[in-house]
């Protein structure tokens, strides 16, 4: 079973997406045909792993983590983001790792909790469940 439902499943990826064409426009290092290739990739061929690894592993050129400890990464930086601290750091990922464990059930493993750290502290992981959040408030003010 899959730590997140379909519809967070969804939005992370939409926001993950998101995320990397930003990166891509606001490149300096890229020809805007080159950032518009990579985009296209981004938006039509790139798997939900390779998504997962771009975007919340800082270090996916040298460390590559498969799909289900990015996914509990960014649960619990997700978690971590909804305890009302200021800074999301190891503290607030520890404490987002016990509210979803309690709210899920779901096993939180080492590698998931540094996978998250890493992606707070030296990844894009907070810009992607920053904009994560805000489509779930905008989805839920729809309905």
């Amino acid at each position: 079973m899959a730590i997140l439902d379909k519809t967070s499943k969804a939005i992370l990826v939409e926001s993950m997406r998101n995320s990397l064409c930003n990166v891509l426009a606001e490149s300096t290092n890229l020809t805007a045909k080159e950032a518009s290739e990579h985009a296209k990739y981004v938006n039509e061929s790139a798997t939900y792993e390779q998504l997962l690894n771009i975007t919340l592993n800082p270090l996916h050129e040298s460390k590559y983590l498969p799909d289900y400890v990015l996914e509990g990464a960014a649960a619990i930086l997700h978690s971590a983001c909804l305890t009302g601290r200021k800074y999301i750091g190891k503290n607030a990922i520890t404490e987002g790792a016990i509210k979803l464990h309690k709210a899920t059930g779901c096993v939180i493993t080492e590698s998931m909790l540094d996978a998250a750290l890493n992606a707070a502290t030296k990844g894009h992981g907070l810009k992607v469940i920053g904009e994560c959040l805000n489509m779930g408030i905008a989805l839920s003010q729809k309905k």
